[in-house]
């Protein structure tokens, strides 16, 4: 599966755990960075003069082929549509 900003969909894998095992602490969301940090990065990897709407578009439809999307995804994906929409001309 193709990643998308960290939030991949992850196939679950059934691991047979003994006795002595724990399961991992804090799972996976504890990993993956919020929404605004995402956003964050991607606006500082913008390079100077940027068309900020077209970019923050691209990233729009690329989300929008993931639906359904994670309760976190769909605030990355509002903080695209917001940006979008105040950078248009």
């Amino acid at each position: 599966m193709e990643p998308i900003y960290g939030f991949e969909r992850k196939r679950r894998v059934r691991r047979d755990r003994g006795a002595s095992q724990k399961p991992p602490a804090g799972g996976a969301a504890a990993e993956l960075p919020s929404p605004e940090t995402v956003f964050l990065a991607w606006s500082l990897w913008l390079p100077d003069g940027a068309d900020i709407a077209a970019a923050a578009q691209r990233e729009i439809t690329r989300i929008e082929r993931k639906a359904p999307l994670c309760p976190d995804l769909m605030r990355l994906h509002a903080l695209f549509l917001e940006t979008a929409a105040a950078n248009e001309r």
